[in-house]
């Protein structure tokens, strides 16, 4: 037969025409869901009332007290586009929420229920050193009616250091950082020494960049904190929303493309089923070439390579060209993840002995502009794996 040209999905939805009766895949392509999935949104709360939907409920009930409603449902929406790449990382997990906050424990380092202001308020030498920044903060105020002002704020919260944490800990953001979450500038000089004295006034400077510096890592743990939270409640709220929205799909028989992307990575993927598939497969092609790959999503390079790892060492295995440009990726919204393109050359390199063909000359722009975009790129690109 003749080549095949084709898009990822039309190749999927080729293979989903293969599969075997028992995995049949939904008769109806809905190219465009977002209606349905906005009928799925607008009627998934009033499903909710029910007494075994309490962990949707209270996840939504959370996402509301913390977010505005539009920014809970774009999360939420956002969650549903990407739902493919949760169903294959929650795959054989029995508590994948539990999981993916254990994942995210490991990398920020603080738990939900830590008591973050609590220990924070309570570290040896944060109250000390308050209560001596104060006599300097109020000797400066004489001067400043502004750091009066704030000497008269933290005598109050000094005096009422035990009691609600929370109130004490924006009190003391207040007065050390900016609006913006960054430490309040203080500066050595003249004037400041005339005011504190020399010695006075090394030791003011040095207590508020100590106190700031607390105050900023502290409210970094709380932000990671709340993140899990979130996190947490967006899991919870997203596969209730996520499977609303399916069994709507289902009573009409349908399904959209993401849909298609997951029905084929389990089909390639299924010990049972996917030999015959792969049979078909290695008869049909022997050579594969992926254009623009920079827009490929990691589901859609997990199809790929489960049907290249079935080869083995098989030197019958089909060869594979790829062309792509990282910089090139606009299809983040779509999911694609321009990352993809070093592990997928890694992996060329691996098991296909490939070589890399670097292209460095372009007519598409001018040379300032291809320069500009590269100074653009910097040790960001470094980061992401690709010059």
């Amino acid at each position: 037969p003749g080549p095949l040209i084709a898009t990822f999905h039309s190749w999927f939805l080729t293979l989903l025409q293969h599969a075997p009766m028992t995995r049949r895949a939904p008769s109806n392509l809905l190219e465009d869901s977002g209606l349905l999935l906005e009928e799925a949104w607008s009627t998934w709360a009033e499903s909710l009332r029910g007494n075994d939907r309490w962990a949707e409920r209270e996840a939504l009930d959370g996402l509301l007290r913390e977010l505005s409603l539009t920014r809970t449902r774009d999360l939420l929406l956002g969650f549903v586009h990407k739902r493919a790449e949760w169903w294959a990382w929650s795959a054989g997990r029995t508590d994948p929420v539990a999981d993916s906050q254990a994942a995210l424990f490991r990398r920020c380092g603080v738990s939900e229920d830590e008591a973050v202001l609590a220990q924070a308020l309570s570290a040896p030498g944060v109250l000390a050193n308050l209560q001596e920044y104060l006599p300097w903060l109020a000797r400066h105020g004489l001067s400043v009616a502004e750091d009066g002002e704030r000497a008269v704020r933290l005598e109050s919260l000094l005096a009422d250091w035990h009691g609600e944490p929370e109130l004490v800990w924006r009190g003391l953001c207040d007065l050390f950082l900016t609006q913006k979450g960054t430490p309040r500038v203080r500066k050595a000089g003249a004037t400041l020494t005339a005011r504190l004295g020399e010695q006075g006034a090394e030791r003011f400077l040095a207590l508020h960049e100590t106190l700031a510096a607390m105050l900023v890592e502290v409210s970094e743990r709380l932000a990671e904190q709340r993140a899990m939270r979130l996190n947490r409640a967006v899991l919870l709220a997203g596969t209730g929303l996520l499977a609303h929205f399916q069994a709507m799909k289902e009573a009409r028989d349908g399904m959209d493309f993401a849909d298609a992307e997951w029905l084929a990575y389990r089909l390639l993927t299924d010990p049972e089923h996917a030999d015959a598939l792969l049979a078909k497969l290695d008869a049909r092609w022997k050579h594969l070439l992926l254009d623009e790959f920079q827009d490929a999503n990691p589901l859609q390079w997990g199809i790929v390579t489960a049907w290249l790892d079935a080869y083995g060492a098989d030197p019958e295995r089909p060869d594979l060209f790829l062309v792509g440009d990282p910089k090139q990726s606009i299809y983040r919204f779509r999911r694609a993840e321009p990352r993809l393109f070093p592990l997928a050359s890694d992996y060329l390199v691996r098991h296909f002995s490939a070589q890399r063909q670097e292209q460095h000359a372009t007519r598409r722009c001018a040379p300032r502009v291809v320069a500009w975009v590269n100074a653009c790129y910097g040790a960001h690109a470094e980061r992401m794996g690709f010059t």
